[in-house]
Parts: structure tokens; C-alpha cells; sequence
């Protein structure tokens, strides 16, 4: 007669079987799915703008009706959200918006859900709402702080990356990136003593090419200084090309707060070969560029 294992063999295998899928959807399930980052039960109703005729739906846009008196004060820092005439809920954020022809245009977006299965919805109801994200009051907080919005390429998604990579961060700042994450938008005249402490201000700028920008960028630095995070900064890898003498000079000025023991300096310019800067004489760092910048963040605020 053969011998097969008992039940409690069988539930102890499913058991351990379960517990590694929702181990591993707990540290997955982040990047598969953006919206659980956010805390849905504090979601706040911004404006109601009732039943609207949706023109077209792709991955990255949509298309609704406009009306000026309403649709105009859309904002890209909220969430559209658009319930069918099923029920169904999808929520859709945008980098930009065009009026054109009647027809509401939010452009360069990202689905927190995903995107209607109907890509011909006729209409639906449209809502903003305000979303935050869930704070973990046990991890890192960051306030990261770039030139520009900075809305195009692999800088959007930069916050996004670090977050995947480490839970336990939190970014705190004044504007909201297109996955929702908090930074600020630096303002030479802004009084960063009013920014709340946190543990790393990430400064992350670009172009450096008059003598005013340089006097700005250290005033900017000091003031950081004074709160009691640390400050990453960083210098940029050379390439042969019109903007090297500027790269030069911003990197000579950069190690200047090399020996501060508040300051922390990614050397790009010595840990990324020339290469990682696009050939269109940019700033603009390559996705090789950008894992080497992420993974020295990461090891500078462990």
C-alpha cells in the first residue's frame, strides 16, 4: 500500500506557499501598483464637474469636454478621476493641459489605475480630487530640490525610482511630481528656513553659466546648511563638447564644500565617463547616468 503525506503536510505547504506570495506583494506590489502608495481613505474632493463627454482615452492622455467655467482650474498637481456610467473608477494624472476646439486636452499623464479597458467611453463623471501619499513616520525624510519642474525624460521618474528602491523614504516639499511625489522647485529668493527638517536635502540643478547663477547656488547651499540635514550635491561628467569649460568651472565650484562634514558629493564627473551626457549638449544624464546617480543617493542616505 502505498504511503502518501498527511494533510497537515499538504495545509503546511499551501501555508508557506501563501505567505511567500503576499511576502513578495508586499515588497513588489509597490511598483506594479502606484496606487497603493497613496492613502486612499483621506482622498479630498477638490471640484465636481458632473457628466462629461470623454473623446479619447491613450496611455499617457485624455481627451473631456470644456467648459471654462469649470474645467479651466484643473490642476496638475491634483488627480482627474472619471467614474462610468458602470461604476468603474480610473484616476489619471497629468504634466500639462491645451484648450482646443472645446475639447480639454490633459496631456503627458500617467494611470494610478489601470487604463480603461474602453478606450471609446462616450462619457463619464469627472472629478479632482487631492491625493497624498502614505507617510512612513519611522523612515527618511528628503526634501529633494531641483531648477525646474523638470517634467520630461528620466527625471521625472527619478523620486519614483529612489521610492522603489527604498520604502522607507519620504519626500517632503512644496509641489507634487506627475507620480505624486513631493519636492521644490528651488527659488533663490525662497526663505528655505521655512522648509521642514528633514534628514537629506538632495540638490540637483542644472545649468550654472553666469556669474549671478554661481553667487545664488552658494547662497542657496549655505542657507541649507544651517538646518541640521545633510546636503547632497553633486558634480557633472565631462564630454567633448561647447559645454565643457562651464562643466568645468560648475565641478571646481562644487568640491569647494568637499571637506564639510554636512555636505555629501557625488562625483559624477569621476564615477560616470563623459558618455552619460546625451550628445545634444544637455544636462540631461543617460539611464546609465541616472542608475549610477540613484544608487549613490541610495547608499548616502542609508
Amino acid at each position: 500500500m502505498k504511503c502518501f503525506p498527511s494533510i497537515r503536510f499538504y495545509v503546511f505547504i499551501f501555508s508557506l506557499i501563501a505567505i511567500y506570495i503576499l511576502i513578495d506583494f508586499k515588497v513588489k506590489g509597490y511598483r506594479e501598483f502606484p496606487q497603493m502608495d497613496f492613502d486612499w481613505e483621506k482622498k479630498e474632493l477638490i471640484n465636481r464637474y458632473g457628466v462629461k463627454r470623454i473623446y479619447f482615452v491613450t496611455h499617457n492622455s485624455v481627451g473631456i469636454e470644456y467648459d471654462k467655467d469649470d474645467l479651466s482650474h484643473v490642476e496638475n498637481s491634483n488627480t482627474i478621476e472619471l467614474i462610468t456610467s458602470e461604476g468603474k473608477k480610473y484616476y489619471f494624472r497629468h504634466e500639462y493641459k491645451i484648450v482646443r476646439d472645446s475639447v480639454l486636452f490633459l496631456k503627458g499623464g500617467i494611470w494610478l489605475t489601470k487604463i480603461p479597458e474602453n478606450k471609446n467611453i462616450k462619457k463619464a463623471e469627472v472629478n479632482e480630487i487631492k491625493l497624498n501619499y502614505k507617510r512612513n513616520n519611522e523612515g527618511i525624510n528628503v526634501c529633494f530640490i531641483g531648477n525646474t519642474d523638470n517634467k520630461w525624460g528620466r527625471y521625472r521618474s527619478l523620486r519614483r525610482s529612489i521610492k522603489m528602491k527604498n520604502r522607507e523614504v519620504n519626500f517632503i516639499g512644496s509641489k507634487q511630481d506627475i507620480y505624486g511625489y513631493f519636492y521644490d522647485p528651488v527659488d533663490y529668493k525662497k526663505d528655505y528656513f521655512h522648509t521642514p527638517n528633514v534628514s537629506f536635502y538632495i540638490v540637483f540643478l542644472g545649468k550654472l553659466s553666469e556669474k549671478k547663477d554661481f553667487y545664488k547656488y552658494e547662497k542657496l547651499i549655505n542657507k541649507l546648511l544651517l538646518r541640521n540635514g545633510k546636503v547632497i550635491i553633486n558634480t557633472w561628467p565631462q564630454i567633448n563638447c561647447k559645454l565643457n569649460p562651464m562643466i568645468l568651472k560648475k565641478n571646481q565650484f562644487m568640491k569647494q564644500w568637499n571637506e564639510n562634514e554636512k555636505i555629501i558629493l557625488i562625483d559624477l564627473e569621476n564615477l560616470v565617463g563623459g558618455s552619460e551626457i546625451r550628445e545634444d549638449n544637455t544636462y540631461d544624464l543617460s539611464k546609465e547616468g541616472y542608475r549610477v546617480y540613484i544608487k549613490e543617493i541610495l547608499k548616502s542616505i542609508e
